[in-house]
């Protein structure tokens, strides 16, 4: 969410004390004043906050592209360029692959010393004319994906907010999946899987100590 800028909330003030001389004035003024008025009340209001409207729409649509990549992934539409369940093989792969320094949330070690999924490969998708990256698990409840682009082309916003420890995770149901975004060193973060899973046990993918 951006601030409004001084200009933004002087504007508005400006607006709103014309508003009210109009509206209280004398039944002589011109009808157009009025309107004018209100005009720019709405011209304030609207630049006040249209930086967190455009922020929800594209937050919106980075949780489209993750579905996007998610269904394409399950239905081979979308083939894995590289298939391991090695983290560190994979972080190395990414590696000039896509326009930003890759990080991939290590999942911990449940009570049993076991992790619930598997990472399974990454590959790499285009996403509003750069690239982002793609990463697939495997578990018992279903298949599972994570798709990590740059902060600055994907801003995380919107859906149900949980906070945990320094990371706020967003959660919506999109089209049958269930997705769950937030951003962490200037990355943003989309995991995909099946609508009726558990929240829950979709976070256990990247934050199994949670």
């Amino acid at each position: 969410y951006t601030e409004p800028t001084s200009a933004r909330i002087e504007l508005c003030q400006n607006a709103r004390r014309l508003l009210e001389r109009v509206l209280v004035g004398p039944p002589t003024r011109v009808f157009g004043m009025r309107m004018l008025a209100l005009v720019m009340l709405l011209l304030g209001l609207l630049l006040a906050f249209a930086p967190n409207i455009v922020r929800q729409v594209r937050a919106a649509s980075y949780v489209e592209a993750a579905v996007t990549a998610h269904r394409g992934y399950l239905d081979g539409n979308h083939g894995l360029d590289l298939r391991s369940s090695s983290p560190e093989r994979v972080k190395a792969w990414f590696t000039n692959k896509v326009p930003f320094h890759f990080r991939l949330p290590s999942p911990q070690s449940g009570p049993n010393g076991t992790s619930t999924y598997r990472l399974t490969g990454a590959g790499v998708v285009n996403y509003r004319g750069s690239k982002a990256a793609l990463v697939t698990y495997d578990g018992t409840s279903g298949k599972v994906s994570l798709l990590v682009a740059s902060s600055d082309f994907a801003p995380v916003a919107g859906g149900d907010e949980v906070r945990l420890g320094n990371l706020t995770f967003h959660y919506r149901a999109n089209d049958g999946f269930k997705v769950i975004t937030w951003s962490n060193h200037g990355l943003a973060y989309a995991l995909v899987s099946k609508v009726s899973g558990s929240a829950r046990e979709s976070c256990l993918v990247c934050h199994q100590n949670m």
